[in-house]
């Protein structure tokens, strides 16, 4: 522990306007030994001591360890299958817990499976940090699912236009999806907290590069044989993004 432990014990110790001998009387434990501790002469003896401590200063335990600098946490369940007819945070949803900032005023959170999302940098195994809601703003990430038995939420964009609500992927590859009365929003994302990138990614993502780049090789190529040069191509589009949507 040592030195950083010292400095954030005695730093929440004054946030909470205590002297060394009210936290000792707190801890049923001698002021010298509060006083070592904030010297870094002693430590405490377990880790359930100093969970006791953290609990009494109300700040976390990696906050006193150094691993955050945001002295409150809470904790929020970690949702995973939703069984319907039970509210969103019943128990029987909980797949376990996490520790946020309490600051967030955050809900629950969710474990992110597939790829929908990837193009915004939001893969598989990150973890959405969400605040309840059933009515988003246009293009908050949000998740949502279709009320059945038991379902998964997925994170989508909600998108507000012509009338008709819609989730949209960040990954061209899905289809917009309209939404029913089947479907039921839970919750906007707030926050994405991610593992390190594998190299495997880094290699998936090295071939959907070479598949794009090939893509627009190939018409470039297309275009060229049939004597078209950039400004053409470019009139072209404009040209072609004027006729109805129909076509």
């Amino acid at each position: 522990m040592g030195k950083i432990f010292a400095e954030r014990l005695k730093s929440a110790r004054r946030q909470k306007g205590w002297t060394q001998k009210e936290l000792a009387s707190q801890l049923h434990v001698k002021i010298g030994t509060v006083s070592g501790w904030e010297r870094s002469y002693r430590e405490p003896a377990t880790f359930g001591q100093v969970k006791k401590i953290a609990d009494i200063l109300e700040v976390s335990t990696d906050y006193l360890f150094g691993k955050t600098d945001i002295p409150q946490q809470i904790k929020i369940p970690l949702i995973g299958t939703i069984r319907a007819g039970l509210p969103l945070l019943a128990y029987d949803n909980w797949e376990g817990e996490i520790e946020i900032p309490k600051n967030l005023h955050a809900d629950f959170a969710l474990r992110i499976t597939g790829d929908s999302m990837s193009w915004v940098g939001i893969h598989e195994g990150d973890i959405a940090i969400l605040k309840k809601t059933d009515s988003p703003a246009h293009g908050m990430i949000v998740a949502a699912g279709i009320e059945e038995m038991v379902w998964s939420a997925t994170l989508k964009f909600f998108i507000e236009g012509n009338g008709q609500p819609s989730l949209r992927s960040a990954n061209p590859n899905y289809k917009d999806i309209s939404l029913s009365p089947d479907h039921r929003i839970i919750g906007q994302v707030i926050r994405i907290y991610k593992d390190p990138p594998s190299l495997q990614a880094y290699n998936n993502l090295l071939i959907i590069k070479e598949n794009a780049d090939s893509k627009w090789q190939g018409a470039i190529q297309k275009a060229a044989s049939l004597g078209l040069d950039g400004e053409k191509v470019e009139q072209l589009i404009a040209l072609f993004s004027k006729l109805p949507h129909q076509i």
